[in-house]
């Protein structure tokens, strides 16, 4: 098991709202970019990505997060990661 697949779900949805705006609607689990779709709810906010199926959530009315690892292993910090000064 990678060191990716132990973060938290409020870890993973930290670093799906980061690559969604810093990757182009980039996806936290495979790195592509033009990929997740973002949805707004009333009660939470939702990240799921068309490639790999990765999917971060945050439930606001009960502060609970939600994660499930996408279908390919995940990208490195390297790839996944914005380059900086961007």
């Amino acid at each position: 098991m990678s060191i990716h697949e132990e973060w938290s779900a409020a870890r993973w949805y930290q670093r799906a709202m980061r690559s969604y705006v810093e990757k182009h609607q980039g996806c936290a689990w495979c790195g592509c970019s033009y990929c997740v779709f973002r949805s707004r709810r009333p009660d939470r906010v939702e990240y799921s990505c068309s490639v790999c199926d990765f999917f971060a959530c945050h439930n606001h009315q009960t502060d609970l997060y939600y994660s499930s690892p996408g279908q390919t292993p995940p990208a490195t910090e390297a790839e996944a990661a914005p380059a900086a000064g961007r």
